[in-house]
């Protein structure tokens, strides 16, 4: 079987194609298994969150549910400085008033990290007010190593090799192939599979202050000098729109909660931006 490498020496990218296997980075797919509630990692049901821990609000709203990890059970991703024992509870909004394109957007998705397993706590029914079609069947995730990613054609971080219009149009190709080999559900890591644009730097932008519902505020992160800074953000979770657990994103969107690195190196979950993209 060819290197990387050479699969993109093969598709018309000889000129930068080892400078883009260098930016190749790992994840961990998550394969959607059985209808459950167990205390494991799983999209929807009911979460595991320990009693003292308060129900996310936002807006004085408590936010749906989305997903729960078992950091214990998770196979260590180089270059994603996960805590290695407790666990990880994500929220968010929805989407009805929050996308993650503007600075108001903050708050309406949340992650919680607890120091202790899933196993050491009782589920917890979600507040009332929580919609009805916000309350996701539960679907255990198998978590699955050993999954390179590649940057999407917009990441700063292929920007930086300045590839000619050719060379764009070689790589959207090529990209379109691998994603056809992999799964298409829930990942931890790597990069992220855009729907429509870096959410990478769409965080990075927001984050800022700048409105990214249109193109002024990628135009004026641009003239401020912020766009070099989307390569910060890791990937912490990905999650796709999935029938099985009645999780529809939109028209077939996904979710992307980031942190920035160095937040994720000192734990602060409360950092993390979300940002939803679909079709």
């Amino acid at each position: 079987m060819p290197s990387l490498a050479q699969s993109l020496e093969d598709s018309g990218l000889a000129r930068i194609a080892k400078d883009i296997e260098t930016l190749a980075i790992p994840a961990v797919f998550l394969i959607p298994g059985v209808p459950s509630e167990d205390s494991c990692s799983r999209i929807g049901g009911r979460p595991n969150l320990p009693s003292e821990l308060d129900w996310p609000i936002w807006h004085g709203e408590a936010l749906p549910f989305v997903a729960q990890l078992d950091l214990t059970a998770i196979p260590e991703i180089e270059g994603l400085y996960l805590p290695r024992h407790g666990s990880l509870f994500f929220f968010y909004e929805g989407g009805l008033r929050a996308w993650g394109f503007k600075p108001e957007d903050e708050g309406s998705a949340r992650v919680i990290y607890a120091p202790s397993s899933l196993a050491d706590h009782t589920l917890r029914t979600p507040p009332e007010g929580v919609a009805a079609e916000m309350c996701f069947t539960g679907i255990t995730l198998k978590p699955e190593p050993g999954h390179v990613t590649l940057p999407d054609g917009q990441d700063q971080a292929l920007e930086r090799l300045m590839p000619t219009a050719e060379e764009r149009k070689h790589y959207s190709e090529f990209l379109e192939a691998w994603h056809r080999q992999e799964p298409p559900l829930h990942r931890i890591g790597g990069h992220p599979e855009p729907v429509q644009g870096d959410p990478k730097l769409e965080a990075q932008l927001v984050s800022h202050g700048l409105y990214c519902g249109n193109p002024t505020g990628y135009q004026r992160g641009k003239e401020l000098g912020l766009w070099a800074g989307a390569t910060d953000w890791k990937l912490l979770l990905q999650v796709d729109s999935d029938d099985s657990a009645g999780m529809m994103w939109g028209d077939v969107g996904c979710l992307y909660f980031l942190i920035r690195e160095q937040d994720l190196m000192r734990q602060m979950f409360d950092k993390v931006w979300l940002v939803f993209q679909c079709c």
